[in-house]
């Protein structure tokens, strides 16, 4: 009898401590996968940079795979290509990054060509705000 019981305790400390080594990487792991807003906006900033350093040197065709899956429905590639051309950036600087969980806004400030009759071409500084979504550490650029 006091080895069956004897036994039973030893036998359920067993299983809660493999139940604790099974759960505990589980808990690190999900405790691992939700990044801070900080790092949000750190890697936000750096794919942005990345997109606009494609823009800016005309490689128009990696623009496309920047975009949500709800921002390329209804457009080509080619199209997009030929939007992304069309609007004559010089320069492009990263100004500012604020996340959600959901959402980061990225502030960028271009240089702009706009050609004026009689002058020529005229350079304009813009700031406006790009909409990023956050999807499992992905971010998609949601396009207006």
């Amino acid at each position: 009898m006091y080895e069956a019981n004897l036994s039973l305790k030893y036998g359920a400390r067993r299983a809660s401590r493999l139940l604790v080594l099974l759960l505990l990487p589980l808990v690190v792991a999900s405790c691992a996968t939700a990044p801070t807003t900080d790092q949000l906006e750190t890697r936000v900033r750096e794919v942005s940079q990345r997109r606009w350093t494609d823009l800016l040197a005309k490689r128009y065709e990696k623009l496309f795979d920047y975009l949500t899956a709800a921002s390329k429905h209804g457009l080509t590639a080619q199209d997009y290509a030929k939007q992304m051309a069309a609007l004559g950036f010089r320069d492009a600087r990263i100004q500012s990054a604020k996340c959600t969980p959901e959402v980061c806004t990225v502030t960028v400030e271009v240089d702009v060509n706009q050609r004026v009759p009689r002058i020529g071409s005229v350079v304009h500084t813009v700031a406006f705000d790009e909409r990023w979504a956050v999807n499992g550490g992905e971010f998609g650029l949601i396009r207006k």
